[in-house]
């Protein structure tokens, strides 16, 4: 990763917190001057687990796929407006999110890839693992996680079980700073 970042993608399911990494990473891109790349990844089928379907099955299942696609399509350029005036390029994909993401990152060149913490499928998470984890998990593949506003300032930190330079090798680390809560004397 180079920083400043150059290029910064922004995964989003349209939920409250990913708008909010939307912002989060907006900001960064424009004090960085950085590209803004803005992701959705449309699932194809019902979410098996929750019984939550998701707003992209139940559009592509409609008669016109095409017009379902129009719609978050348009969805997607609606969140771009809202980062006005940071130059955005949208980009819809189909698959599973975490992989697109990835899959984005690569072909982009990505710096920086920003997602919510928690999206809709915030249950699915207990039983598969959530994008952000599995986009975490991925070697060499720098991520600003945001969480909602209404969260206590404390519990906005994101750890990672990954050591840092500054931190013992034992232990949580923060990716803000040193502090390792679990770590051995």
């Amino acid at each position: 990763m180079t920083w400043p970042p150059r290029r910064v993608l922004v995964g989003t399911d349209f939920s409250e917190t990913s708008r909010a990494a939307a912002r989060a990473a907006a900001g960064l891109a424009r004090r960085t001057h950085a590209e803004l790349e803005l992701a959705h990844a449309i699932r194809r089928g019902p979410e098996l687990v929750t019984g939550y379907e998701p707003l992209d099955a139940l559009l592509l299942r409609t008669p016109d796929p095409a017009r379902a696609r129009a719609h978050i399509e348009a969805e997607l350029a609606s969140l771009a407006a809202e980062l006005a005036p940071q130059a955005v390029r949208p980009h819809v994909v189909e698959g599973p999110p975490a992989a697109e993401i990835l899959a984005l990152r690569e072909r982009l060149d990505v710096d920086l890839v920003a997602l919510g913490a928690v999206g809709l499928r915030g249950l699915r998470r207990f039983v598969l693992g959530s994008v952000a984890d599995r986009v975490l998990r991925r070697p060499g593949c720098p991520l600003l996680l945001v969480r909602r506003r209404s969260q206590p300032a404390s519990s906005r930190r994101s750890w990672s079980r990954r050591s840092t330079r500054t931190a013992p090798r034992r232990g949580w680390s923060s990716r803000c700073g040193s502090r390792t809560p679990n770590a051995r004397s």
